[in-house]
């Protein structure tokens, strides 16, 4: 089911919050075009800041509230990693070390929501240093071998496998929202405070995560349970502001401030926005995946999808039109298309 974060509204504040939803996705659009954003036709840069600069005409999101959302039902529509089918799901392997190593190595708890201690390091299960992904190249024997001993985290049983309504998704939200703004201001296509909307982008993914100011509760599964119901609870007394005052946080002008808001924006896309992450990477090469036996197609991370099959027995002429004109006749899977500026 696809909702709004905010359901008891009237029909007259549902238009406005397609209105929001709609106008974020065009700036979502217009940020994917970054890289031909002087294509005059295309008028990147002047549409992005009409948006930003005509609030009455183009109104954008305001919180999570007005988020476009899928829900889950337990009965008819459960979330994909669930109660029953834990233990047989292969996504449990895949908590890549480039999610986990942005989280913990900048003592961000949103790692301690998403994944689990790797007791096999050795250390306690409230310590930064105690996470680990597996990393995104690696052989998935090694990686399985890896989660044997211990010394990579899985993610949170609590959160994602403790019932079958998990977390909501994004398909258009808040937090991506501001990060938008946040890089098209910084690349200067409009005018604004840059540093704001990065961090409202950061305390909203918080507010997701239920990490505020103080104590948060953190829960993992108790090292030796069986079953899905032994828990350890611990308190962790937390401070956003620190969070962000770090020097691998702290927002700044040009091309560090601009990496800082695209590393954050992964992490508010990493595991809930569909493919928002890779199409991200595709445009900027942020974050760094490091590649190998597991990536296949010879260690290289594809850049396109080809054509459906039936596009060339059914659509013949205008698919080999296509592939001549886009990627000189192949349609390969690691060709650039034009939107890359490549």
């Amino acid at each position: 089911d696809i909702y709004f974060a905010n359901r008891g509204m009237s029909s007259n504040d549902a238009l406005k919050h397609w209105q929001k939803v709609v106008n974020a996705f065009k700036l979502r659009v217009l940020v994917h075009l970054s890289n031909v954003a002087d294509d005059g036709d295309l008028r990147v840069k002047e549409l992005f800041s009409q948006v930003l600069s005509n609030p009455d005409q183009f109104p954008i999101m305001e919180s999570l509230s007005d988020n476009l959302e899928v829900t889950y039902n337990p009965t008819y529509f459960p979330y994909p990693n669930n109660r029953a089918n834990y233990g047989f799901d292969a996504d449990r392997l895949n908590l890549s070390s480039t999610w986990v190593y942005f989280l913990a190595s900048r003592n961000d708890l949103r790692v301690m929501r998403i994944a689990e201690p790797a007791r096999g390091l050795g250390f306690s299960d409230t310590s930064f240093n105690a996470f680990q992904g597996a990393p995104s190249g690696q052989d998935l024997g090694i990686m399985t071998a890896g989660v044997g001993e211990k010394i990579y985290s899985l993610y949170n049983r609590k959160r994602f496998y403790d019932g079958f309504t998990g977390e909501n998704t994004f398909i258009i939200s808040y937090p991506e929202m501001c990060f938008n703004i946040a890089e098209a201001i910084n690349r200067g296509w409009a005018e604004g405070d840059a540093q704001e909307w990065y961090e409202r982008g950061i305390r909203a993914d918080f507010e997701f995560y239920n990490i505020k100011d103080g104590e948060n509760t953190i829960e993992f599964l108790a090292e030796d349970a069986i079953g899905l119901d032994k828990y350890v609870s611990y308190q962790y007394n937390y401070s956003i502001d620190n969070f962000l005052s770090q020097p691998s946080v702290a927002y700044e002008a040009g091309n560090r401030g601009l990496t800082k808001i695209l590393v954050q924006k992964y992490l508010a896309f990493a595991r809930n926005s569909g493919l928002e992450a890779y199409y991200q990477w595709r445009r900027t090469g942020i974050p760094f995946f490091d590649t190998g036996t597991g990536t296949g197609n010879s260690g290289n991370i594809p850049l396109r999808f080809q054509y459906p099959s039936k596009e060339l027995s059914t659509n013949t002429a205008n698919y080999n039109s296509a592939v001549q004109s886009q990627y000189g006749g192949s349609d390969d899977i690691n060709a650039a298309m034009w939107l890359l500026g490549r």
